[in-house]
């Protein structure tokens, strides 16, 4: 597939996309880039004098994870490997500093563990439709996120965000523990979907 963008012209797209076209960057590079500034995250929350740039380079790798999709689309490099590997990526970017918070008894114990069986879950679904696929020479699975698992992805960075933030404010932190329930539910639909649209 060529990766010469065809729906628009280059001049009239958004400026990033437009940036990322004339300098070759990839949809995947996007999203590796996002996995490459978790460790950032977690070392410059610790001192916490720094929180703040902890705070900014999740915001910058969050707005990655907005391009990285649309880049693949304007390029037409929609491919099974992004469609699994962007999810994943998600996880980790989420999953990551979630269990720093946790170690800081910051998230509900029950929350925490609840989301890491259901984001394993789904990372379990999708290595099940590559494996049906390759046993069965069927053709190619849909890997991509349902729009449940769009919003779900949505809220659990915000959650994130908040929490580096400020996790200093008793109040503050109660809410955001109030907001990962939505994401929870969001969760749990988003692996129901899943589910539907493996086992129909």
């Amino acid at each position: 597939m060529s990766a010469n963008p065809t729906t628009m012209k280059v001049e009239r797209m958004d400026p990033f996309i437009r940036l990322c076209i004339r300098l070759g960057v990839t949809p995947n590079m996007l999203t590796l880039a996002r996995l490459c500034a978790v460790p950032f995250v977690i070392y410059f929350y610790i001192p916490r004098e720094l929180s703040l740039v902890s705070f900014f380079i999740f915001v910058g790798g969050w707005i990655l994870d907005l391009y990285d999709g649309w880049l693949a689309r304007v390029l037409e490099l929609v491919t099974q490997f992004g469609q699994f590997f962007d999810p994943v990526a998600d996880k980790i970017f989420f999953l990551t500093p979630l269990t720093m918070f946790f170690i800081m008894n910051l998230v509900l114990p029950v929350t925490y563990y609840s989301f890491v069986l259901v984001e394993l879950s789904l990372v379990a679904v999708r290595l099940l439709k590559v494996a049906n696929q390759v046993v069965h020479q069927t053709e190619k699975a849909d890997l991509g996120a349902t729009n449940w698992g769009k919003h779900k992805s949505y809220v659990e960075q915000g959650c994130i965000a908040l929490l580096l933030l400020n996790s200093d404010t008793y109040w503050w932190v109660a809410m955001v523990n109030g907001i990962l329930i939505v994401a929870l539910l969001l969760a749990f639909a988003s692996l129901i979907s899943q589910l539907k649209r493996k086992y129909g």
